[in-house]
């Protein structure tokens, strides 16, 4: 759903060591029926 969607992209997000773009994150959110504000920690 989120497309980019290797398992290893996914990883590398999760550890920071990708760079998540607002378009993914967005994708992420509606993929979890969750607003951005839930993934985003301020």
């Amino acid at each position: 759903m989120i497309g980019n969607g290797s398992k290893q992209y996914i990883s590398a997000m999760e550890r920071g060591d990708k760079n998540v773009t607002i378009d993914v994150l967005c994708r992420i959110a509606t993929a979890f029926g969750v607003d951005v504000r839930d993934l985003i920690e301020f």
